[in-house]
């Protein structure tokens, strides 16, 4: 048999109607709501009795007394209740009250229960809470329009109107140190203090919220409270602005803003801190707001971040923060935000967002210049601003009594470090550390010659382990390092020390430039370490004293696109290292060495000097050795001897350099590298000559290369050694 029931569908149409008939339900008292005994009456019978006793009428809740157990239904009449609060005082932990279409004039006060109030809709429920005499002091205890929520709480459907002329303790949802609570399709209209308020809450869910006309407050504010999401908001008129996140004496983390944000207050959306600064954290923004301004507050000492949609309002806002008479603002800057992942760090510094970040969290950095060693400690991505001068910039200006707790050790001195950025964790196949669009500046004219100055560091091995360590996965994007032309050995770009093994290091579209050393890696005779699968592409050494690029250990390397110029400056490098400088030195020990490939390389102008007294000068724009075989005894290189299989060296331009291209230390009867070629390369320009092979019994295979002038094959003087022109 078919039954047609007309109060199903929606639970606000069943209040209207109040009737709620189902199969194998309980009958509870007429009172609304039974905690005694209940008796089963059979399906068929409970309908016939119903409908022939009362005939499903508008009134029926009221005979039926409600038919779902934990269910309690309030209508302005023919309800066992007519306003929300009876409803609440009378309802258990778990209770769903359904409240049909209406005005309810009325504050509500859930008493810490766990509730579920249900209205018909934003519009159609109303709850009126504008009379000043439902609040403190006429109501004792009331201070707001909707407060005292238990966890587990939901409600939906209603509007709101605040009290607008009330005492400034008057919020409207007033929401405070409770878990896992839901507000659905929520319209709150002319409260006095901030709309909806969310006070140390663990776990929200708030979707379609609408809030408008705040006079003394915030459209939502969500202060140290986790794990919120908030789902389609629309703010309108609120006199503060229309949401804020905010931390002050715990963190706020996790908060993400789905879906549409339609803000049309003069603040949108605003994130700040207040003493003693909790920490703010993954937070998620609007895609629609792509700039910040930042400022400092003093009096309170807020640190406050006011979000815009375009650069100009941005700028605007900065102004105004700036020339203000209300407030006053220190500090204030304006920077793009970042787009990509979901972590957002506001009020820290670098290493503090470092420490709270978690493994494959995005921390942004703002532009700006930021003071201090970055540790990077954990896999996480580190992404800048910008690598201009305006962008985010990494240094070291506090001059350092002692040095830096990293000694290293090669060929039996001991050195020193004071990084800039130490890389002390490992990344992983598919999810490496990453750095992104920074500036980091080494600074030898504040810290001093009495050390080293990497900008990034691979922190050494502890002692007890004679320094060994080793790293892997690691990718540099856009980083630009720039030294102060610093006099010695101390600023370099990227350091590996002696004892440190690398694997897997790509480098792109980076520069490192105005230093003694673009970039170093060291090698130690007493324990070898090594760096392998390494790829540099489209990167920039440029007029770094010694060596743009120089390292001691090198295995399966590619180096694509990448441009070595005017390295080499003698009047800046130390005397022993004058005769030597080169763009890109490759000069191995200790070890078997493989594959090394060089891939459309520019390099002009390196390894140059004007100074008479560097004779010989064995300067050289690319050179590649492997140090301890033939007569290379004068060091300790022939205990552990290097070899190296296979140098390909493909296209580019090597022009006006010392030497263009220089195979093997010369004068020492090297027997490696081997399997060399040199092809598709210009080569012209270069005094003393273009191609030099310093290998004891090996020929560099050189076909197809343009040497002075275009010519095919070179002219006199243009290559010594050993090599092949014929394909």
């Amino acid at each position: 048999m078919s039954i047609n029931n007309s109060c199903s569908g929606d639970p606000a149409v069943r209040a209207a109607r109040s009737c709620n008939l189902h199969n194998n339900r309980h009958i509870r008292a007429l009172s609304g709501k039974s905690r005694g005994n209940s008796f089963f009456i059979p399906a068929a019978f409970l309908l016939f009795f119903s409908f022939f006793l009362v005939g499903c009428t508008q009134n029926a809740e009221s005979i039926l007394g409600g038919l779902n157990e934990g269910t309690l239904y309030v209508c302005t009449s023919g309800c066992d209740y007519a306003s929300i609060s009876p409803a609440i005082a009378a309802a258990d932990d778990g209770d769903t009250i359904i409240v049909a279409a209406g005005t309810y004039t009325e504050t509500l006060g859930l008493a810490g229960k766990r509730l579920t109030i249900e209205g018909a809709g934003a519009g159609l429920t109303i709850i009126d809470a504008s009379d000043p005499s439902f609040y403190e002091p006429a109501k004792v205890g009331q201070n707001h329009s909707i407060q005292d929520f238990g966890d587990n709480s939901a409600i939906r459907g209603v509007t709101l109107i605040g009290n607008s002329a009330s005492s400034p303790s008057h919020y409207g949802f007033k929401v405070s140190h409770v878990d896992n609570i839901t507000l659905e399709n929520i319209r709150v209209q002319n409260s006095y203090r901030n709309g909806i308020d969310l006070n140390a809450v663990d776990t929200a869910t708030l979707n379609n919220i609408e809030v408008t006309g705040t006079v003394l407050g915030f459209g939502l504010l969500l202060l140290d409270s986790q794990n919120i999401t908030v789902t389609n908001v629309t703010t309108n008129n609120n006199l503060w602005g229309g949401v804020t996140i905010q931390a002050k004496d715990a963190s706020s983390d996790n908060v993400r803003l789905l879906g549409t944000f339609d803000a049309s207050d003069t603040i949108p959306l605003l994130v700040e801190q207040d003493p003693p600064y909790g920490l703010i954290s993954n937070v998620q923004i609007p895609d629609k707001f792509e700039w910040v301004a930042y400022g400092y507050r003093a009096g309170p000492d807020y640190r406050q971040w006011f979000y815009h949609e375009t650069q100009a309002d941005a700028v605007a806002f900065v102004n105004y923060m700036d020339t203000t008479t209300d407030f006053t603002y220190t500090g204030t800057n304006s920077y793009s935000v970042p787009v990509g992942g979901i972590s957002h760090y506001v009020g820290l510094t670098v290493q503090e967002a470092i420490d709270v970040a978690t493994v494959d969290d995005v921390v942004h950095v703002p532009s700006g210049t930021f003071d201090g060693v970055v540790d990077i400690n954990k896999r996480i991505i580190l992404q800048g601003s910008g690598s201009e001068d305006d962008g985010t910039v990494l240094t070291k200006n506090t001059p350092v009594a002692n040095p830096a707790p990293y000694p290293l050790q090669v060929d039996g001195a001991t050195y020193t470090y004071n990084p800039v950025v130490i890389i002390s964790k490992l990344g992983i196949d598919g999810s490496p550390i990453l750095l992104r669009d920074l500036k980091i500046e080494p600074r030898q004219d504040i810290i001093g010659d009495a050390r080293q100055i990497p900008a990034i560091l691979f922190a050494p091995g502890a002692s007890a382990d004679n320094y060994v360590t080793s790293y892997s996965y690691l990718e540099l994007n856009n980083i630009r390092v720039i030294g102060t032309s610093s006099v010695g050995t101390p600023e370099s770009g990227i350091t590996i020390d002696g004892s440190t093994s690398v694997d897997n290091l790509v480098i792109n579209n980076c520069e490192f430039s105005y230093m003694a050393f673009g970039i170093i890696f060291y090698n130690n005779g007493n324990f070898p370490s090594v760096v392998e699968n390494i790829q540099v592409n489209n990167t920039v050494f440029d007029n770094n004293s010694i060596k743009g690029f120089y390292t001691e250990k090198l295995s399966y390397a590619t180096f694509n696109d990448v441009t070595a110029t005017d390295n080499g400056k003698t009047d800046k490098s130390p005397d022993f290292a004058d005769k030597y400088n080169a763009g890109i030195e490759v000069n191995l020990k200790y070890g078997a060495y493989y594959n090394l490939t060089f891939n459309n390389l520019i390099v002009t102008g390196n390894g140059l000097t004007s100074d008479a007294a560097v004779t010989p000068n064995y300067g050289a724009g690319l050179t590649i050795k492997a140090r301890g075989t033939g007569n290379d005894t004068d060091s300790d290189y022939h205990i552990v001897q290097a070899s190296l299989t296979g140098v390909t060296i493909s296209g580019g331009v090597f022009t006006a350099n010392e030497t263009g291209i220089r195979v093997g230390e010369p004068n020492r009867d090297n027997l490696y590298p081997k399997v060399i070629s040199v092809s598709g390369a210009t080569i012209s320009g270069n005094n003393p000559r273009g191609l030099d092979n310093q290998i004891d019994g090996v020929t560099v295979n050189a076909p197809d290369n343009k040497w002075n002038g275009g010519a095919s094959t070179p002219g006199a003087g243009e290559t010594q050694g050993s090599i092949n022109l014929l394909p």
